[in-house]
């Protein structure tokens, strides 16, 4: 086992490394810079375990990123137009 001139072992334990890993791929993800399956992928962890992760973090999961926002007025205002061809007598 090699150590620093302070004495430190400069190598962490694989638990370790996956922890930061871990932590790296929900700063990511919390940041919006990734979504919920390429942070996971990042994490090396399944979508379900590291939505897992981020409840036990605290951290509210979302499935869809802000690339997904046009689609979803789109969806809106269609909706909206059935609702107001539905109410016409």
């Amino acid at each position: 086992m090699k150590y620093t001139r302070s004495g430190a072992n400069p190598l962490i334990s694989i638990e370790e490394a996956k922890s930061k890993v871990t932590n790296l791929a929900i700063q990511l993800y919390k940041d919006g810079k990734v979504g919920l399956s390429k942070a996971a992928e990042i994490a090396g962890l399944s979508i379900a375990k590291f939505e897992d992760q981020l409840i036990k973090e605290g951290i509210g999961v979302t499935l869809y990123t802000k690339d997904d926002l046009p689609l979803f007025k789109s969806e809106i205002e269609n909706i909206k137009e059935i609702a107001k061809k539905s109410k016409k007598p």
